[in-house]
């Protein structure tokens, strides 16, 4: 008998994960909604917590068009100007 994987070879990331900032105080949070139903409540909450244990501030939260989409550019662009970017899914 012979196994086979289906799920066949997985390649290393293209890209790394971004170095982790050593103190927030000052940074600019930002919040990007993915869509998902109670999603910019869970993350702009958790955002704001995290500002105010920190002394960071909340200073963008957008969404994007669809939670199966990816970002558009143009939002994109408006995150970059963050130190820090929370999102995620909530369901």
């Amino acid at each position: 008998m012979r196994l086979v994987d289906p799920a066949g070879a997985v390649a290393p990331p293209a890209v790394g994960l971004a170095p982790g900032l050593p103190v927030l105080a000052g940074r600019r949070i930002a919040v990007l909604d993915n869509g998902k139903p109670h999603a910019r409540l869970l993350l702009t909450t958790l955002a704001e917590r995290l500002a105010a244990r920190t002394d960071a501030r909340v200073t963008l939260v957008v969404a994007k068009g669809t939670a199966a989409t990816p970002a558009e550019p143009d939002i994109l662009r408006q995150l970059a100007a963050a130190d820090l970017v929370v999102t995620g899914s909530a369901d």
